[in-house]
């Protein structure tokens, strides 16, 4: 048997309960979904403390930007000779998850080193302790004029740089304590490398950036009153809600209708069976 078309079934009005019944489970299925996700994260809002939502933090950029955060963007990522990876967004460079420093110039690189770990720009090198702390940002005062080109190691774990200058290239290789560069000729170089982030750093990154996030329970209350999406999220819940409304008044006509119908035939039937016994 072909299905009625909609024009037929739910805008021919033929009576008022057929009309109310058609259209009431046409929004039913409408508002499944969106009835489904107020239930969902109003249990969640509900019981925020139990499932600790205000100690989880969103880090996403698309929720960040929701908020007004700017998500700066990843310039430059490099490998760290070593181990690991270190990144720069504008002046900022990322390591191991977090903002360390604040720079000068384009990030070339970094290495771990004898006592620590290096950093390096076009410009400086920050120097940090094993403990992550910075013990020295090494700058013009310090450093040979010219622009920083790549850094590595040597074989001894010492911080070598090459750098150019109005002199051409040279090479530069540090003590163990960071405080006497020599310019000298340097084999067997471990150089850091620009690095393509997979997407868990390139989130790892971004997480840096953001600092502490936005707690998930007022992501969730802001999904859930639709204010996450601005004005279109509102109207849109309030449509919904309307819609549950008429949803809600057919079913009590309904209910109604039937019920009085029901009882009518019930009394026709009574006295059809008491006209029988006269």
């Amino acid at each position: 048997m072909p299905f009625p078309k909609f024009s037929d079934k739910y805008l021919k009005f033929r009576s008022p309960k057929v009309f109310w019944r058609n259209w009431h489970g046409l929004l039913g299925v409408l508002i499944a979904l969106p009835l489904i996700f107020l239930t969902v994260t109003g249990v969640l809002l509900n019981h925020s403390d139990a499932f600790q939502l205000r100690q989880k933090q969103v880090h996403s950029p698309w929720v960040l930007e929701k908020y007004g955060f700017e998500q700066g963007e990843i310039s430059t990522a490099a490998s760290l000779v070593g181990g690991g990876y270190v990144a720069q967004s504008e002046d900022a460079i990322i390591y191991r998850g977090e903002v360390v420093a604040t720079t000068l110039g384009e990030l070339v690189g970094g290495a771990k080193v004898q006592n620590g770990y290096c950093l390096v720009t076009t410009k400086e090198v920050h120097y940090f302790g094993s403990d992550g702390g910075l013990i020295e940002t090494l700058g013009s005062t310090v450093l040979p004029s010219g622009e920083i080109l790549r850094a590595g190691v040597d074989q001894g774990k010492l911080l070598v740089l090459e750098l150019e200058g109005e002199e051409g290239q040279k090479t530069l290789r540090f003590d163990q304590d960071m405080v006497a560069p020599v310019e000298e000729h340097v084999t067997d170089v471990k150089w850091s490398e620009t690095k393509a982030l997979s997407a868990t750093e390139q989130q790892q990154v971004y997480q840096a950036l953001s600092g502490e996030g936005i707690p998930l329970d007022r992501v969730i209350l802001d999904l859930h009153s639709g204010n996450l999406f601005g004005a279109a999220g509102k109207w849109t819940l309030t449509f919904f809600s309307l819609v549950i409304l008429v949803v809600s008044v057919s079913g009590v006509f309904l209910f109604v209708k039937n019920r009085t119908r029901r009882r009518k035939d019930c009394l026709k039937e009574c006295a059809s069976v008491c006209q029988d016994f006269e």
